[in-house]
């Protein structure tokens, strides 16, 4: 009984949507704790395709098995051509999803994208990812927050993308798994004259001289304990533009 009454909720939901969205610009998108099937990834898509959604969250759903490589494939380019400003991804069947591809395309495809990757405790942790210098420098640099628990970004590539993005000049957040440790002396030997490295206790602070902005780094915060474990990586880096 529940699976014949399925299509016709669903069907409600896509009706009430399609004359919603005729009246209204919704901003925000948040999908949670749903089977993605047919009839919703249809709903899906037509909701995104509003171009009005700037902001993505999905968290805790589940893929059905209707859905297949094709309806996979469908789901990540719904999200994409929306070219959303932002979007929080919250699932566990993420490793057949979110790629480095994933990330280039998403970032070229907006100005100053915001991606958040997260897992619960409970989900089966995917491979993680290590990213490549090109990405670090070509295309980390672009994104005003990436906060993504599953890539590695080589330590010796972090500071020319984060000094360009300090240029931009805008806020957010990096957190990501590293393979070291910064130092106040490596990032005092590559900074430009415009900028000014100030210690403060166990973080260095970056700034732009003559101006508000800044970014913290704070090797001793970042992506949890038991996610680090999880992933068998000891090192994780966060930083915060001002």
């Amino acid at each position: 009984m529940a699976q014949s009454q399925s299509p016709q909720i669903t069907e409600v939901f896509f009706d009430q949507a399609t004359y919603l969205l005729k009246r209204f610009d919704f901003r925000t998108f948040d999908l949670s704790s749903i089977t993605i099937d047919t009839n919703v990834l249809a709903f899906f898509e037509h909701i995104l395709s509003s171009r009005s959604v700037n902001h993505l969250k999905i968290a805790h759903i589940t893929l059905d098995s209707s859905i297949g490589d094709a309806g996979i494939e469908k789901f990540v380019s719904a999200i994409l051509n929306a070219r959303l400003n932002s979007i929080t991804l919250l699932f566990s069947f993420l490793r057949s999803i979110v790629e480095v591809n994933f990330m280039i395309d998403y970032a070229n495809s907006v100005i100053l994208p915001n991606l958040i990757i997260g897992y619960y405790v409970t989900d089966i942790f995917p491979p993680v990812i290590t990213l490549s210098k090109d990405f670090a420098i070509t295309t980390l640099s672009r994104f005003e927050t990436f906060h993504v628990e599953n890539v590695v970004v080589n330590a010796d590539w972090i500071l020319p993308a984060l000094l360009t993005r300090l240029c931009l000049r805008k806020a957010g957040e990096w957190e990501f798994f590293t393979t070291r440790q910064l130092d106040g002396a490596e990032i005092e030997a590559v900074i430009d004259p415009y900028m000014k490295y100030e210690p403060d206790g166990e973080k260095h602070i970056i700034r732009l001289i003559r101006t508000i902005h800044k970014v913290k780094i704070d090797p001793y915060a970042g992506i949890a304990p038991v996610i680090r474990q999880r992933a068998n990586v000891q090192f994780s880096f966060r930083a915060k533009f001002y």
